[in-house]
């Protein structure tokens, strides 16, 4: 009562008559489409009119034997990225509890037959299994500590903190060992650092709290890293505050969003920075602070979740003009970490 049909060819035999062609069926009529993206036969597959998967078969002309996969989401068929590791045709497959998102291919044929056997495994809570290896420590514990957006894994750079008060120091990465820098102008945590290990501006953070008051202090400072010593920038940002993103370069940097006190207030002020001075771009879309940032560049920054004061799961995207609302991530949250770049 949900079955579906996928792909084959028909007499006679050609490649030319390869299909991409769908076929439901709901106990009583078949019904076609939409089609899959890569013609091929003698394929195996799995799941129902719901949730469907269709894997390896000949591609022709070649003949060549697919490791691509396919998935079916009871609207459309996009190709996944989980490949076979073989690729090969008329392989068998689980029946009767085989499915969409739990399958397996057994034997078939590459350029001769073959015996080995694959499983598929589809979930939403199983992360793909790695393994971690110790790197250097720190030469400080600490937290709040900002890092360089743009760094490697390779060429790292961190900088301030705090420990039981603010600390200045920054130290660099070699992939191995981190060795402690030249120290910060002005101590402080939870700043924002566009750049790399070798050419970064850092600025905003939270400096030690005024006295008498139950509120921290916020910094615009601004200051600049050469690889080998920071230097303070006369031109701060308009607006201090912390717990703000940063995207670019040193040269063509942006900081943006963040928090500031007193009053309570989150931002969603966008400062650009030239190398030399900021100017002021547009507002985000959304005010927040503390979420999680990336971007190489001003053109393709990224800034998603964050506070206002609740978590939120919105997605902005900067494209060195206007900022847009991007994909919204599962759950809303807040002090989530991101690397990469905005696609």
């Amino acid at each position: 009562t949900a079955a579906f049909f996928a792909c084959g060819t028909t007499p006679p035999f050609s490649p030319s008559n390869d299909s991409v062609v769908f076929e439901q069926y709901d106990g009583t009529n078949w019904t076609s489409g939409p089609n899959l993206n890569t013609a091929r036969v003698s394929a195996a597959g799995g799941g129902d009119t719901t949730t469907g998967i269709v894997f390896g078969g000949e591609v022709r002309p070649g003949p060549a034997r697919t490791n691509k996969t396919e998935n079916w989401d009871g609207t459309s068929w996009t190709t996944s990225p989980a490949t076979m590791g073989t690729g090969r045709s008329d392989s068998s497959r689980a029946l009767g509890t085989g499915s969409a998102t739990a399958n397996i291919a057994a034997g078939g044929y590459t350029t001769t037959s073959v015996a080995n056997a694959e499983e598929y495994n589809k979930t939403t809570t199983v992360r793909t299994a790695a393994a971690w290896s110790a790197g250097g420590t720190t030469t400080t514990s600490k937290r709040g500590t900002f890092g360089a957006v743009n760094s490697t894994q390779t060429a790292g750079l961190i900088a301030g903190g705090y420990t039981t008060t603010f600390v200045n120091e920054s130290e660099e990465y070699n992939g191995t060992t981190w060795t402690e820098g030249d120290n910060l102008n002005t101590a402080r945590a939870y700043a924002a650092c566009a750049g790399t290990q070798t050419a970064a501006a850092a600025s905003g953070g939270t400096v030690s709290p005024p006295s008498g008051t139950p509120f921290p202090d916020q910094s615009n400072a601004c200051e600049e890293y050469n690889g080998t010593s920071w230097s303070n920038n006369p031109n701060n940002l308009t607006q201090a505050r912390e717990r703000l993103g940063a995207g670019g370069t040193a040269g063509a940097g942006a900081f943006f969003g963040g928090y500031g006190t007193p009053p309570a207030q989150y931002f969603g002020l966008t400062e650009e920075f030239n190398g030399t001075s900021f100017s002021e771009g547009p507002d985000m879309g959304t005010a927040a602070s503390n979420g999680t940032y990336c971007g190489e560049t001003t053109e393709a920054l990224l800034w998603a979740g964050g506070q206002t004061p609740s978590s939120v799961a919105t997605t902005q995207e900067f494209d060195g003009s206007s900022w847009t609302n991007g994909g919204a991530m599962p759950e809303a949250r807040h002090g989530q970490f991101a690397f990469g770049a905005q696609t």
